[in-house]
């Protein structure tokens, strides 16, 4: 688990983006590489993100994932940025960002703190850098702040992380979440994305990831074991899903480490 005091996000990508100023009709489906935070600034367009359809209101804000799964329908207008938080930019955990849902509708301070950002990441005068990083921290904060003030996670979606946190090395279906809830599976699938900013699937997966993470620094255990341990029946699942979220195979993980 990160720090909270040492969470600096990378700034990479900073501007406005209008649809009609390119020559694009369509645009095609995307893996997201990096974090992603945009804020839509007109009553326009369609978002598709992992599957759900969003339209687009001035003021929804997307906080896309490296791994998720996205398509915009033009026209659209927002202001947008790449952040990148360290080498573990694909599984980064912390629950600071976890808390911040992929899309939601936030307020006109948060228009203008983009605005603020991308005027200082285009500048080139001495400290406005330092002074941008500072407004990326600061933007978060309010986001983080905004959400979570007005929009406690439900009980029943709390009762689904301390479940899924304690048993991610058994097999966890959402029929087992809607048992423990009371809800139907595909009612807590939706309560769990809008709260928690992913799937009970991608959340376990990330769970898991860092687990085994962990077991490579720690122990002397084969990636076989690890494998078992973290809840995973398949070797080869196991490796692939390891090499996504960190960019290295298991076995090559450890060796580096031993360096």
């Amino acid at each position: 688990m990160v720090k909270e005091e040492f969470m600096y996000p990378e700034l990479l990508h900073a501007r406005s983006y209008h649809s009609i100023d390119y020559s694009i009709k369509n645009y095609p489906e995307r893996e997201a590489e990096f974090f992603e935070i945009s804020i839509y600034i007109e009553d326009n367009g369609t978002l598709y993100l992992n599957g759900t359809e969003h339209r687009i209101q001035r003021g929804d804000v997307r906080f896309t994932r490296p791994g998720d799964i996205l398509r915009t329908d033009i026209p659209f207008h927002a202001l947008s940025m790449v952040l990148r938080f360290g080498q573990d930019n694909t599984a980064y955990n912390h629950n600071f960002i976890d808390r911040i849902p992929s899309f939601f509708h936030c307020d006109e301070e948060t228009i203008h703190m983009f605005e603020s950002i991308i005027q200082l990441n285009s500048s080139m005068s001495t400290g406005d850098k330092i002074l941008m990083n500072a407004h990326v921290l600061q933007l978060l904060h309010h986001l983080y702040t905004f959400i979570n003030q007005k929009r406690p996670i439900p009980q029943a979606i709390q009762m689904c992380l301390d479940y899924i946190k304690e048993h991610y090395d058994q097999v966890i279906t959402l029929n087992n979440l809607g048992e423990i809830t009371g809800y139907a599976p595909l009612h807590v699938h939706r309560l769990f994305k809008e709260y928690v900013g992913q799937t009970p699937c991608e959340y376990l997966q990330t769970l898991r990831m860092l687990h085994a993470r962990n077991l490579l620094d720690t122990t002397t255990l084969s990636v076989c074991e690890i494998t078992n341990a973290v809840g995973f029946r398949s070797l080869s699942s196991f490796q692939a899903l390891f090499k996504k979220s960190f960019g290295i195979s298991p076995g090559k993980y450890r060796k580096r480490s031993e360096i």
